[in-house]
């Protein structure tokens, strides 16, 4: 907006003060000044209001193709801008997508890691129960620890095994 204001002051600075004379114009003044000269200042007085309005119409057209032409370019910058600005939004939408993307894809990686070690852990789990099992098995069968109170036999030490939780 700042850089379309400075196009226009740049602009208003270049607007013609004069018009480009045409060649009809610029005879009828040579006309006015030759009868100047021979002294018909009547008929250099008309000629006079005539050329002065030819004049004054010839700067309204320049003038008005000064106008079209800043008006086409001032579009022209409105279009590039535009364009520029599209391809900026674009490529922030790109990039938030691809960002959008990306931090799914780490929730992803970081849930399945989660899986992989409560897996692990519970594999663990069972692993150390398995071997505590066969630990109190064996020190049953070798005599060095007795079935617990209240157990009858092997089958006691297999229902105090289920329940021991090894956190």
């Amino acid at each position: 907006e700042e850089f379309l204001r400075g196009f226009r002051e740049e602009q208003d600075a270049r607007r013609p003060s004069r018009p480009q004379y045409s060649k009809e114009l610029l005879n009828q003044r040579k006309i006015q000044e030759q009868l100047g000269r021979q002294e018909q200042y009547e008929k250099a007085m008309k000629l006079k209001i005539i050329v002065d309005k030819m004049e004054a119409n010839e700067l309204a057209a320049t003038q008005a193709t000064f106008d079209a032409e800043v008006a086409l370019k001032e579009q022209q910058l409105r279009t590039t801008q535009q364009k520029e600005m599209d391809a900026l939004n674009q490529r922030a939408g790109r990039g938030k997508h691809e960002l959008n993307i990306a931090r799914a894809n780490e929730a992803e990686r970081k849930d399945q890691r989660f899986r992989n070690v409560m897996a692990e852990l519970m594999n663990l789990q069972k692993l150390e129960k398995v071997q505590l099992n066969h630990f109190i098995n064996q020190q049953v069968l070798a005599g060095k620890r007795d079935v617990y109170p209240g157990s009858k036999g092997r089958k006691g030490l297999k229902s105090l095994s289920s329940r021991l939780v090894i956190t």
